[in-house]
Order: structure tokens, then sequence, then C-alpha cells
């Protein structure tokens, strides 16, 4: 008995410990780990009751990657401004749909399908619903403060909503269903824009945003660039496996710095002579012969000319800045320069092994 009276203070001790650790249950946000995130936006230990009064009065909360299912509960945050969800199992997000102070919204990696709790906080300006479940976007018409919109990874096949978020800067629609670009039109504020892996053949729509910086195009069913030539501002452009074989509209598009155009049906490069800030170009899998209209872009620093019928590659060896090369699957016919690329650059990345040193062998001498 003695002895476990002299426990008694430890035993007390490690009961406050462990409740300290555990998810304890609250009468106002009825999800375990959502309750736990927003205890710690507030300070409070994790067997803290949330007092309704505290919550009212948040702000930020930071929930990204805590198993969180249920918000109900949180639509008594009634001043939040910045909420972030990412990489929940979030399915309902109603209880959102009286939070009229958000400005930024961060869903990414969800399970929602249904964004209509959206429609009435007009405040937003960045939202991430990338990767989640979601057909229609209907109820973003109405956001016209956007600037920053993810929605990649979704099942979106009309972008009509966005015809009236002339705000935007930033829109990313890659991996969904989309053909039709006309509603991108007027959004002339656009600097980043991507498009990769729809079902797009028509780029018309782009030609008058020419504030755009970087446009990925990657991955669709486009055979005419000509609508991307007067965009003089772009630095990043991606039009990977597409059916290009005319890039002559990428010949005033100087301030390039990265071009990616591989598996497409490219023979001419010609065009490309004049883009001599590129520091990354891709290449691969085409159908170009000559190289020697890039010998001028000594800035690369990649450059992948894999699966195509090159020959003569004497002009990569100017390339010493250069930290990634693709050569492989080309019928070349001499490897000098790019032995002597290696001697200067002994740490390229290559995608062959490297050529050996031609070894001339002595004369035998007669027995």
């Amino acid at each position: 008995l003695e002895r476990l009276l002299n426990r008694l203070p430890n035993l007390e001790s490690d009961i406050q410990v462990e409740l300290s650790n555990t998810f304890v249950p609250d009468p106002t946000i009825l999800d375990l780990n959502l309750a736990n995130a927003v205890r710690t936006a507030l300070g409070l230990s994790r067997s803290d009751t949330i007092p309704p009064e505290r919550l009212q009065e948040l702000e930020h909360l930071d929930a990204d990657n805590k198993g969180i299912t249920d918000l109900t509960g949180l639509e008594k945050a009634r001043k939040l401004k910045t909420l972030e969800l990412r990489r929940n199992q979030i399915t309902d997000i109603t209880p959102l749909t009286g939070l009229t102070h958000l400005t930024k919204l961060y869903l990414m990696k969800n399970q929602i399908s249904d964004i209509t709790p959206l429609a009435n906080l007009t405040l937003l300006t960045e939202v991430s619903l990338a990767d989640n479940q979601i057909r229609d976007i209907t109820p973003l018409a109405g956001l016209r403060q956007l600037t920053k919109l993810w929605l990649w990874d979704n099942q979106i096949r009309d972008i009509e909503p966005l015809t009236g978020s002339a705000q935007l800067t930033v829109l990313w629609l890659s991996t969904n269903q989309i053909r039709d670009i006309i509603p991108l039109t007027g959004l002339t504020q656009l600097t980043k824009l991507r498009l990769q892996r729809n079902q797009i053949s028509d780029i018309t729509a782009l030609t008058e945003l020419v504030s755009l910086r970087e446009l990925n195009i990657g991955g669709n069913l486009i055979n005419d660039i000509t609508p991307i030539s007067g965009l003089t501002q772009l630095t990043e452009f991606w039009a990977w496996r597409n059916q290009i074989t005319d890039i002559n509209p990428l010949t005033e598009l100087t301030q390039l710095t990265k071009l990616v155009i591989w598996g497409n049906q490219i023979n001419d490069i010609s065009s490309l002579a004049e883009l001599t800030d590129l520091t990354e170009l891709g290449l691969g899998k085409n159908q170009i012969q000559d190289l020697s209209p890039i010998a001028g872009t000594t800035q690369l620093s990649v450059l992948h000319v894999d699966r195509n019928r090159i020959n003569d590659i004497s002009q990569i060896e100017q390339f010493t800045s250069l930290t990634n090369l693709k050569v492989s699957e080309n019928p070349i016919q001499d490897m000098e320069p790019l032995r002597k690329l290696l001697k200067q650059i002994p740490d390229l990345e290559l995608d062959i092994p490297a050529p050996a040193e031609q070894v001339i062998q002595p004369p035998r001498a007669n027995k």
C-alpha cells in the first residue's frame, strides 16, 4: 500500500501526458482530427474544449493531411480568411457555405464532387480544387476576384463558367476532359496556363493572351500552334505529344528559356535559330536530322534530342553548360564530339554509355 501511495504522483503525471496526446471529442467540431487542428491553431491542448467565442475569431487554419472526413462545426468559424485542407478525405464542403470572409481556400487531393457551397464566397482570390472528382464548375462563375485557380486532375469538360474570371493570373486545368477553350479568350491577365492532358485540338482562343509567360499544352490533339506566334512574353512553353509539324510560329518567341516539344512530327528546327536564351530544350521523338540551327544556343543546360534521325552531333561540342543530355536512338556516325564534351563536363548526365576512347594498338612484332 505504501508503495502504491508513493507512485500516485507519477500516475497522475502519466495520466496527464496520456490525455494531452489523445483526440478528445468536442461538442462543436465532430471530426476529432479537425478539432485537434483547430485546437492547435488556437493554442489549446488536445484535451481542451474549444470555446465557441474563440472559434468565431479564428482567421487562419492549416489542417493539411490530417485525415479529416467531416467539416461539421467549421461553419461557426465565420471570420476564417485562409483555410488549408489539402490531402484529407473530405467529400462534403457544405459547412463552408457561410464563410464569406474566405480569401484563400485549398482543398487539393480530397474526394469532393459538389462545389455548390462555394458559390457565394465572393472574396476568394485563390482556390485549389485539384485532384478531386469535380465535373461541374458552375459555382465558380460568380467568383470574380479569383486570381489563382487550380483545377487539375478532375473530370471537367465545360469551362464556360470561367468566362468572367478576368482577374485570373494563374490557371491550371490539366488532366481533365476539356475540348473547347473558347471561354479563355478574354482572360488576358493570365501569366501561367496549364492545359496539358486534355482533348484540345484548336488553340485559337489563346491568341490574345499576350501576358502569358508559361504555357503548357502538352498531351493534346493540336497540329497548329500559329495562335501562339504573338505571345512574345513566353519564357516557358510545353507542347509535347501533339501532332505538330511546323514550329515556325516560335520564331519570334525570343524570351523562351524552356521549350519542350518532344513526341511530335517535327523535322525542321530552323525557326529555333534565334532562341539563344534557351536553357532547356526537349526535341526527342521527332523526325529531326539537322541540329545546326541550335548551334548558337550555348546556354543550354538540358538538351534532349533522342529518338530522331540525327547522324551528325558536332554542334554539341560547344554546349559546355550542359548537365543533362539525351542522344540515344539516333544513327550517329561519329561520337568524337561527345567524347570531347565529356572531357569538359565529366559529370554530364547521359542516356547512353559514355563512348570509349579509341585505342590504337601498336603493330605486332614479326616473329
